[in-house]
């Protein structure tokens, strides 16, 4: 079960959450431009899992961001939306 003491790839919780939060989407410069691949996500079943089980979702859900910017940032990806639970991601090659 998740929780506060959750860790992530060896750091706690509340370092993932600022790291994420912390974490700049690319400058104007950086927009893909010409043919770009777009990558739309969102979590499954999420308001059922918030009603049952809020606490745990904080951390899925900053483990969950952490991972698609990270994800997105290797493959030179700008994160263009985001709402709740979900991104929209634009990427300049396929």
């Amino acid at each position: 079960m998740c929780g506060h003491g959750t860790t992530v790839g060896g750091s706690s919780f509340w370092s993932v959450v600022m790291m994420v939060r912390s974490m700049k989407t690319s400058d104007a410069a950086d927009l893909p431009t010409g043919t770009v691949t777009f990558l739309f996500t969102d979590v499954e079943g999420s308001i059922r899992a918030w009603e049952a089980h809020s606490e745990q979702m904080n951390s899925a859900v900053a483990i969950h961001d952490l991972i698609v910017r990270r994800g997105a940032a290797a493959h030179r990806g700008y994160v263009f939306a985001t709402a709740g639970e979900s991104f929209s991601v634009a990427f300049p090659t396929a």
